[in-house]
């Protein structure tokens, strides 16, 4: 029955006071409120001061009296308001993207490529065509763009690289590649950045390469490194580290561990972070080689915990011998030819290896070497004519 105290106009104005309620997600009777909140019934109740008890009733009677029923449906609470009906039948649309199914066969197959690859990036191969002795060219920062890089010495080293039986390894930053805040220092060069991609093609093409190493500075181009489509057909080309052995047809291979940088430094020893490298190591590299410091320095030593061979550490210079950064840093500068370029020579018939900041003599000694070595299977040739 409505209730006699109750006019019509004020049940309206309560019916409509929960409905505002409901609208801003309070819930209706039967749900639990969330985070505090009251009910719908009882936060309209609140806000018109009425303390009504008895809740079913109380919404009965005054529904009755205002003459029509709460519209529970307004509520916002989730779950409470019925969905409607679907008006429509849907497109059928294809999922434009691979099948999950497909796409954990593809990541699967995408971790196997490149862990055999990452497995086969240590102590990679190159086997020489011919025996006897050789070279290596320990190539340091070319920097060839730069205005302070030393061209004359560097035409000089390339014509000495292409001697037969050279082998050529550079150890990063073929050009400046200026980016973020540090290219405003194109300013202060002659040289374009198409210029300097020019005179990196030439370089690859001018030099009897096996591997090229990725420094900071051509790291700087990332995905779109325009060196790793110039290095093609040249030689294997490899992000800050390069771990290969090299291996005559005789057997003989020599191990190099060659990076931009090795993890370290010392004012003391400009060889520790190659020092370090070594000494937690297994041993197994027979050179070790960074540049990227722009000195250069050689050591030749013996871990006789690790096997009864030499090791040498290595560290070229480079062509960037006018540098305003070195001298804003009070960097002593080197004398001109020691070290842009080292040269290590290898007699595998048991001369064993010896390193030379001075490349034109490394040059010399390897061509007097393999002159030695070239005779001796000329005669060893003829007496088994006879």
């Amino acid at each position: 029955m409505p209730n006699p105290g109750l006019s019509r106009e004020e049940a309206l104005r309560r019916i409509e006071a929960v409905e505002e309620c409901l609208r801003e997600g309070h819930v209706p009777p039967g749900q639990t409120p969330a985070n505090g909140m009251r009910g719908a019934w009882a936060e309209a109740m609140f806000r018109l001061g009425k303390r009504i008890n008895g809740k079913s009733s109380t919404i009965s009677q005054l529904e009755e009296t205002a003459g029509r029923q709460i519209d529970w449906s307004q509520s916002v609470f989730q779950g409470y308001r019925k969905p409607l009906e679907q008006r429509y039948t849907p497109p059928p649309l294809p999922d434009p993207d691979i099948p999950v199914e497909a796409l954990i066969e593809r990541l699967a197959d995408g971790y196997t490529r490149r862990s055999e690859h990452r497995a086969a990036k240590k102590w990679m191969r190159f086997s020489l065509k011919e025996d006897g002795p050789y070279a290596l060219a320990i190539v340091g920062d070319p920097h060839l763009d730069d205005p302070g890089c030393n061209w004359p010495l560097l035409k000089r080293d390339v014509d000495l690289m292409r001697t037969p039986n050279v082998h050529a390894v550079c150890l990063g930053d073929v050009t400046n590649n200026w980016t973020g805040k540090l290219v405003r220092l194109y300013a202060e060069q002659e040289t374009t950045r198409t210029q300097a991609w020019k005179l990196a093609e030439w370089f690859f093409g001018a030099v009897p390469w096996i591997v090229l190493i990725a420094g900071n500075h051509d790291m700087w181009s990332g995905s779109g490194d325009p060196l790793d489509w110039m290095a093609r057909g040249h030689a294997v080309k490899q992000d800050w580290t390069a771990q290969f052995e090299i291996a005559t047809p005789s057997g003989h291979f020599v191990r190099v561990d060659a990076r931009h940088d090795f993890k370290g430094s010392s004012i003391y020893n400009p060889l520790h972070g190659l020092m370090r490298a070594r000494q937690f190591s297994d041993g197994g590299a027979d050179i070790l080689a960074a540049g990227h410091q722009h000195h250069a320095e050689i050591y030749q030593g013996q871990d006789s915990g690790k096997g009864s061979k030499s090791f040498w550490l290595v560290r070229a210079r480079g062509y960037k011998h006018i540098d305003s950064y070195a001298d804003q840093h009070q960097l002593e500068a080197q004398e001109s030819r020691h070290g842009s370029t080292v040269g290590i020579v290898v007699d595998p018939d048991g001369g064993g290896i010896q390193a030379y900041t001075d490349f034109a003599e490394a040059i010399e000694i390897m061509r007097f070497k393999r002159g030695k070595w070239e005779a001796r299977n000329a005669k060893a040739a003829a007496k088994r004519v006879r």
